[in-house]
């Protein structure tokens, strides 16, 4: 539907650019509609360049305007429908942690790194909760933990940051959640279909945004070089400047990719390599 939802935009607008009888019926038969913006016939190119500054740029911008549009529609409908649904589908279970040294009760224990699920019988949704409640336990105290691999009993000792305060010795890792019952039949499918819309929004607002660029290749370019154009009559100076920027911004890009990218492919290859 994004497909034709910009080819009928794009059309639309060539119709009411060029007059009909400028239109011959090869163009429908060759699919030009559909390749306007690469404007890879001469005489409608030759026609666009007497036309308003207005009527060129809303052509150049009917495909990153319908990406652009679209993909906000689609983000908004991530974040207001399926996260909504997503939260109301787990619930929280407990924290993981690990041990900070073996001289702590924890340790001491014989606790290994787990999941906390009980202090002293009551119920440990995320490590707020456990923290809560251990801000009422005092040094020197007994208390009761259970985990995912069992329980323990352990005697608190004084807290580094508050001597009022007991502490056994642990540091959080994350908070767990899981899936509820009645949900699990069908979560398969439903995180499928989140995952499809969360590439769907990311993928129209990327080749939107990318379309908008100053080079020649994307319609971004073209709009750049009529304003160029405008502002410096001079061609051979306005298509120095579109060069320079294309270059200058194509170096960006460049060394964005290498530095995000060239790590993991020379990790690869080592990997390979030693393979």
């Amino acid at each position: 539907f994004i497909s034709n939802g910009q080819k009928k935009y794009k059309k639309n607008l060539v119709k009411s650019i060029i007059p009909k009888t400028f239109t011959p019926n090869w163009i429908n038969k060759y699919n030009f509609i559909m390749r306007f913006e690469r404007f890879v016939n001469y005489p409608i190119q030759a026609y666009f360049a007497k036309k308003s500054d207005i009527a060129q740029y809303s052509v150049f911008a009917a495909g990153p305007f319908i990406n652009i549009i679209i993909g906000i529609f689609l983000y908004l409908l991530f974040i207001f429908a399926f996260v909504p649904m997503e939260t109301n589908m787990i619930e929280q279970n407990g924290f993981s942690f690990d041990l900070i040294n073996d001289s702590y009760p924890a340790s001491i224990a014989g606790m290994t790194t787990s999941t906390i699920v009980t202090l002293n019988g009551d119920e440990i949704t995320n490590f707020w909760d456990f923290h809560e409640k251990m801000n009422c336990v005092r040094p020197g105290e007994s208390i009761t933990i259970g985990t995912d691999k069992g329980d323990y009993s352990l005697i608190t000792t004084t807290s580094p940051d508050n001597e009022n305060k007991g502490f056994i010795g642990i540091k959080p890792i994350e908070n767990k959640i899981a899936l509820k019952e009645e949900y699990k039949p069908f979560s398969k499918q439903f995180f499928w279909i989140k995952g499809l819309f969360q590439w769907l929004y990311r993928l129209n607002l990327l080749v939107g945004f990318f379309n908008l660029l100053p080079i020649l290749i994307v319609d971004g370019g073209r709009m750049f070089q009529i304003a160029t154009g405008k502002i410096f009559p001079d061609k051979k100076k306005s298509d120095k400047i579109i060069k320079i920027i294309a270059m200058i911004l194509g170096a960006i890009i460049v060394i964005m990719l290498a530095k995000t990218y060239l790590p993991k492919l020379i990790n690869l290859l080592s990997y390979l390599i030693g393979f």
